[in-house]
Order: C-alpha cells, then structure tokens, then sequence
C-alpha cells in the first residue's frame, strides 16, 4: 500500500505486516476449528485455544491502534482528542506481553511462529504507542 492520507511510511508498513498477520491467522485458525484439530489432553486443548485467543487479541490490538494513528493522519481525530482518551491506547498489555506457553509441545509450529511474530509486532507498537503519547504531552 501507498502511503495515504499523510501518514508516515511506517506506519503503513506496520499496518501492512499486521493485516497480513491477522489474515494468515484467521486462515489458519479456521483450518484448525474446521478439521477439529484437538490436542492429546483438555489442558493441552485448553492452551491451545487460550494461545490463539492471545494471538487474535495482540493482532486487535495493533490493528486498533494503527487505526487510531491514520485517523489522526487523516485529521479525523485530533492528537488531543486521543491524548485524552485512555481507549485509545494500546492495550491488553499482561495478556499480549505473556509469552509463557506459546513454545509448549502443544502448540503447533506454525501457530508458534505467528505467536511470535505477534509478540514482536505488539512490543514495536507499544514502543510507538509510548513515543507518541509522550511526544504529546
């Protein structure tokens, strides 16, 4: 994608890589739920679905947030307006920060990958959603 309504390159080279995070994903996700997939015991099964709940949540996050930064790009926010607003900030920090079990046996290589993937692209965000707060105020 081009760079659009004024916002900086990197923003949209994030909100790229983050879409296409988020539709690899929900590709494989759905391949999971469609071949019912299970794992060899009920914890297992239940890490399995809380690791893919914390992957959708990490990339909703971004996504949120990139948002937020091309509408205030596109001057249909102000940078006041989201300064003031907790909501748009990125959040959900201790669940999308836990990288605890996404290396167990039970997760599968390739969901594995996305985990971390997601893990490096929240932790960019939040490092930008830092800078751009503080360059606020």
């Amino acid at each position: 994608m081009a760079q659009s309504s004024g916002s900086p390159a990197f923003f949209d080279k994030t909100y790229n890589e983050a879409l296409a995070l988020t539709e690899q994903a929900y590709v494989y996700l759905s391949e999971i739920r469609q071949n019912s997939i299970s794992a060899e015991s009920p914890t297992d099964e239940l890490r399995l679905r809380c690791e893919a709940f914390r992957l959708t949540t990490r990339l909703m996050q971004v996504i949120s947030w990139l948002l937020i930064q091309r509408a205030i790009h596109a001057g249909e926010l102000s940078a006041a307006e989201v300064a003031e607003g907790a909501q748009y900030r990125l959040g959900a920090t201790r669940v999308c920060l836990d990288d605890d079990q996404h290396r167990h046996r039970a997760i599968p290589a390739p969901m594995s990958d996305m985990l971390d993937r997601s893990l490096n692209l929240y932790i960019r965000v939040e490092r930008l959603d830092g800078l751009v707060h503080h360059s606020i105020h």
